[in-house]
């Protein structure tokens, strides 16, 4: 058996070396294209943060979007719908920043 352990660690060593070359190439490759490929990356990144709706559409959409989804709320939470008011009016404008200020900033 020790007879074919040189001829194994010969051949796991050829793989091996197959594998980093592999891995440089493939590396090699992808710096390529990123270089290749920069100004249109950079024309799309430009295209898609340029300034969007703004904080008074952006307030708008967020109204409309806490309103329906405390609605939702209230027809899902059965009784006691009285005693929550006050929860409900909090949530609403916890729900409306956080609509208005996501908003803005995605779009």
């Amino acid at each position: 058996m020790s007879a074919r352990e040189p001829s194994d660690q010969r051949r796991a060593l050829v793989v091996l070396a197959a594998l980093v070359l592999g891995a440089i190439v493939v590396m090699g490759l992808l710096v390529a294209f990123a270089v290749l490929e920069l100004p249109s990356i950079a024309a799309v990144a430009n295209e898609n943060f340029a300034p969007g709706i703004g904080l008074r559409t952006a307030a708008i959409i967020a109204a409309i979007v806490s309103f329906v989804v405390l609605i939702a709320f209230a027809l899902v939470s059965g009784d006691g719908i009285v005693g929550e008011l006050p929860f409900v009016i909090a949530g609403f404008f916890v729900f409306f920043l956080f609509f208005w200020l996501m908003t803005a900033w995605v779009f």
